[in-house]
């Protein structure tokens, strides 16, 4: 399962990074923001799709590949590309024919038809009596309940499993509880890793074996070896949220942070490497004194902050650059969520670089806390005057 999941987190950023790549130097793709983002049921959209905002609707036809980052999302439509989604909640109702990867607190498939894979991480994942899944479903979250056929198998981890419709292949899971209930059908083997056994009641089907195995061994061996490209997985869609929604609330100053970076990347880094020096001592300074403990606190939370929002400033400066470089027509300023996507994507595979990863690691650390910095009084300026 590991492997499986690793694989698919890097097959995630492999195919993003072509899609981009391709579209920037097409400019094949469009992107909308805003608090309520509607694609109706009469339009017809033949590009990818970049959706940033609080609540998104696609009641039409999208044929291409579709990113979105936002608070709720409903798909009632046709996607006939991949899907990528961050959000809180997420619920289709429509056809997707390709796969669908997605993050957040609960994902609801209501009378829906996917004629590809699941990837979900979250808390719940919900499949009703009418919706149909032809591939394998990847869970990782705390709830699954299928209600509805899956063509394919289900693999995941979680807390509760509970199946009452027909799985047609097998079941790899690793959770405290498996229910297979009354009208529930798996035509394949069930392996499964807890201190509990499956519950099957009467009237439910297994057609394979069932196994249970010791959590140390088989397919999970190495316990906690599975959390790396989980992590890694969760940890990109974070950053993904993070940067939209920064865009969509502080959108001159992320911007202005941004064009720093771009205009004095050498200052930035320097800037951000002598603030790394000082600041660790000068905290742990404060910590000896017991007046100084308040500020220290509150100056080392600040520079966490700083930390992890210099990760969006460095993705869409480095964005803004593949941008301009590889598509002859781009324009001056090309939007900013593509291009915090662009650079988020380029960021996230450039970490997967053995030793290299991690001096990637630490340069946009610097760089993004250097212009942080750096761009303070011109970001002051900028809400003042707004």
């Amino acid at each position: 399962m590991n492997a499986q999941i690793y694989k698919n987190f890097l097959g995630v950023l492999l195919v993003l990074t072509i899609s981009f790549f391709s579209s920037a130097t097409t400019v094949l793709a469009e992107s909308r923001s805003g608090d309520r983002v509607v694609v109706d049921t009469d339009e017809v959209i033949n590009e990818d799709l970049f959706i940033g905002g609080k609540k998104v609707e696609i009641l039409g036809e999208v044929n291409g590949d579709v990113y979105i980052g936002a608070e709720n999302v409903e798909i009632q439509g046709l996607i006939n590309g991949d899907i990528f989604v961050a959000a809180e909640t997420i619920t289709i109702t429509g056809t997707l024919n390709d796969d669908i990867r997605a993050f957040g607190q609960s994902l609801t498939l209501v009378g829906a038809t996917l004629n590809d894979g699941v990837t979900f991480f979250g808390d719940q994942l919900t499949h009703d009596s009418d919706t149909t899944v032809s591939g394998t479903v990847l869970f990782l979250g705390d709830t699954l309940l299928m209600n509805g056929l899956i063509n394919g198998d289900i693999r995941g981890a979680g807390d509760t499993f509970t199946i009452k419709g027909e799985v047609t292949d097998s079941l790899y899971i690793a959770s405290r509880v498996l229910n297979i209930e009354e009208g529930g059908v798996v035509n394949g083997d069930i392996r499964f890793a807890s201190r509990n056994n499956v519950v099957v009641s009467p009237g439910a089907v297994v057609n394979g074996e069932i196994r249970r195995e010791n959590i140390s061994t088989s397919e999970w061996r190495g316990g906690w070896s599975w959390a790396e490209p989980v992590f890694a997985f969760v940890s990109f869609f974070g950053a993904l949220v993070t940067g939209i929604v920064l865009l969509l609330i502080f959108h001159r100053p992320v911007v202005g942070v941004s064009e720093r970076i771009r205009e004095r990347p050498l200052l930035s880094l320097g800037v951000g490497s002598l603030v790394m020096l000082a600041s660790l001592p000068f905290f742990l300074l404060l910590f000896l004194t017991i007046v100084g403990i308040p500020l220290a606190l509150l100056g080392l939370t600040l520079f966490i902050i700083g930390l992890c929002l210099s990760k969006t400033f460095v993705a869409l400066a480095l964005g803004r650059f593949f941008l301009r470089t590889l598509s002859p027509r781009a324009t001056k300023n090309p939007s900013a969520y593509l291009s915090f996507f662009v650079g988020l994507i380029s960021l996230y595979l450039l970490y997967q670089l053995p030793i290299l990863g991690s001096l990637v690691k630490l340069i946009v650390a610097l760089l993004g806390l250097g212009a942080l910095l750096y761009g303070l009084q011109r970001i002051r300026r900028d809400w003042i005057s707004e």
